[in-house]
């Protein structure tokens, strides 16, 4: 099965991450499906051999944002229908280190990203 991946970008101050023990940003990222068939996005990982990286690295290292792979995605906000073009968003897979400096503010991260998905 074949689909294209491809970062978004959230507009400016809409960041959900910020410092914490938990994760609290979300990642969102278009799928293209040139397939004649519906699929399911079921998971989203960093990619392999891939690493965060940061616009401001010298201020807010790429070291203090992780992302959390996931899994058994559900429900239709992240199925992509044949020959369609969506955006995904999959909440809470980001964390900041709680340590992170005030300059992380504001700072936007690559995150290279792997989605699996099934066909339906």
């Amino acid at each position: 099965m074949t689909f294209a991946v491809a970062a978004s970008t959230p507009a400016s101050g809409a960041g959900t991450l910020y410092p914490s023990a938990s994760a609290t940003g979300s990642i969102s990222f278009s799928i293209t499906n040139p397939n004649s068939y519906a699929i399911h996005i079921g998971g989203a990982s960093l990619q392999g051999g891939g690493s965060i990286t940061s616009d401001s690295e010298a201020s807010c290292p790429a070291a203090n944002v992780t992302m959390t792979n996931v899994s058994g995605l559900a429900g239709a906000a992240y199925d992509v229908g044949a020959g369609a073009t969506v955006t995904i968003t999959v909440p809470s897979v980001l964390t900041m280190a709680l340590a992170a400096p005030n300059a992380c503010q504001d700072v936007a991260f690559t995150i290279p990203v792997t989605a699996s998905a099934s066909a339906f």
